[in-house]
């Protein structure tokens, strides 16, 4: 085993052109992947055979026009509803040509799977996969639109800092405190908590994202906190967000520390036998708290190895990334480092998920399936067999789509059904006659070093189309 197979392992599989390390030993090729940052790439249309290029700003948004792009929806759609349209095929129309002006989940979608499928940074690109996996947030309210905010800056521009700092900003989102309801979370003696007492209006705590930042986030239910902890860890979270699809209830805004003392509970709070600060600092002095326990890195450092390794790592991995978790105070890159040099010592042990596998097939067949960036607001013939947005969900692994805080599974047989191998197929299929693969399945299996079992399997196939399915839903391809 070398540089090319570790590539497949730990990344999606190298580019043709790209540099596979060949001399490099398991920590030069760790290093030297962690050294490129996830920049975002694409193609400019479906027919382009040229490199990837950088994904263009006209079609990349800060998080405030995003929030701002939602308002505007949210108040268009409004006016519909007040004009009390009889015909329900008018009112779609309306709706849908309301989405197309101000909706950027499309383009978000589409700039994911082109980063996957064109980025040297493939490893990286994994490794804010996981991430994104374990902050879970999901298509609920204007969320569509911020999951790639989400995504892009939040979890990709913080891969090399601090578990600390990606914790903090994680929870503080607005797709976060959306998707966990903080948004309506009001501490009982709050100012709108006494206001709507005397109102005898309906203002209350809210404990979801309470009790996600505890048992999936951090500490796991191993930690042994009670339901009272629960509450007082939702106090400290009471104030953060509002309706972002909404005008913000506040003067200038920082959607990224979006804290509304009104909806707060007032004073410090005490939990886990430490004092915690009143006011927004709280959370910060609460996730900095959290991210440092022992449960935290354990947790943590097996749920890395189950995803790069195997479902069941070595107790002595898990100990030895938490090792470093602990020396380095969570320099994330140091933890990455040590888990993806460990991961390489198992051989064949886990499976991509669904879109990880779907951009490794464009990445190592250099086909070029999808709409361009150009493309996106095109409708030509099969455009919607060329839907990104589509195609992931059938896959079963959008992450645009409403889930479960408790993200996808690791374990090979939740994607192992004859359904998930024959959407698998379907999507070969697709790529082979409708992608223009520029590399011949053969010439895939040479470039990309997959064993003699595989091969044997592959030539098996009576055309070019079966020996690609073939080799693309093979134990090895599927990475069993």
């Amino acid at each position: 085993m070398g540089p090319v197979y570790w590539q497949r392992k730990l990344g999606l599989g190298r580019l043709s052109d790209q540099d596979a390390f060949y001399d490099a030993s398991k920590s030069e090729f760790v290093d030297a992947n962690l050294a490129l940052p996830v920049r975002f790439t694409g193609y400019s249309s479906h027919l382009s055979t040229a490199a990837s290029v950088e994904w263009p700003d006209a079609l990349s948004y800060g998080l405030e026009d995003r929030i701002q792009r939602t308002i505007d929806k949210r108040t268009a759609e409004d006016a519909i509803d007040e004009q009390r349209l009889d015909d329900e095929q008018e009112r779609s129309l309306l709706r849908q040509e309301i989405r197309k002006r101000y909706s950027v989940m499309d383009i978000d979608i589409y700039r994911f799977f082109h980063t996957g499928q064109s980025t040297n940074a493939d490893v990286n690109f994994r490794l804010s996969v996981f991430w994104l996996n374990h902050f879970t947030v999901a298509d609920v309210g204007p969320n569509r639109e911020l999951i790639g905010d989400y995504w892009g800056d939040m979890i990709c521009g913080g891969l090399n800092g601090s578990f600390k700092d990606l914790l903090y900003r994680a929870i503080s989102h607005p797709a976060m405190l959306t998707y966990l309801d903080n948004i309506y979370s009001v501490g009982e003696n709050s100012e709108r908590g006494r206001e709507c007492r005397g109102r005898n209006c309906t203002a209350g705590l809210n404990d979801n994202l309470a009790r996600e930042l505890l048992e999936l986030h951090t500490v796991t239910p191993n930690f042994g906190y009670s339901e009272q902890d629960i509450k007082v860890v939702a106090n400290i979270l009471s104030g953060w967000g509002f309706i972002f699809d909404k005008p913000a209830p506040i003067e200038n805004p920082d959607y990224r520390r979006a804290f509304v003392d009104y909806n707060a509970e007032p004073g410090a709070k005490e939990v886990f036998n430490t004092s915690f600060s009143a006011g927004p600092n709280g959370l910060r002095e609460l996730t900095d708290f959290l991210a440092e326990q022992d449960a935290t890195i354990i947790f943590l450092s097996r749920k890395l190895l189950q995803h790069f390794a195997t479902e069941r790592p070595r107790q002595a991995d898990v100990d030895a990334v938490a090792r470093v978790w602990r020396e380095t105070e969570g320099d994330l890159q140091s933890i990455h480092r040590e888990a993806l040099i460990r991961s390489l010592d198992y051989e064949g042990q886990r499976l991509l998920w669904p879109s990880q596998w779907a951009m490794s097939v464009l990445r190592l067949s250099h086909s070029t399936l999808f709409k361009g960036f150009n493309d996106i607001e095109i409708d030509f013939m099969e455009a919607i067999e060329r839907d990104p947005v589509r195609l992931q969900r059938e896959l079963g692994d959008s992450f645009w789509a409403r889930r479960q805080p408790n993200g996808f599974s690791y374990a090979t047989a939740d994607w192992m059904s004859s359904e998930h191998m024959d959407r698998r197929l379907r999507f070969a299929s697709l790529v082979q006659r409708g992608g223009r693969p520029e590399i011949t399945t053969s010439d895939i299996i040479e470039l990309n070093q997959f064993s003699d079992s595989t091969r044997d399997l592959v030539a098996h196939g009576s055309s070019e189309f079966e020996k690609f399915a073939l080799l693309t839903c093979s134990p090895e391809f599927l990475e069993v």
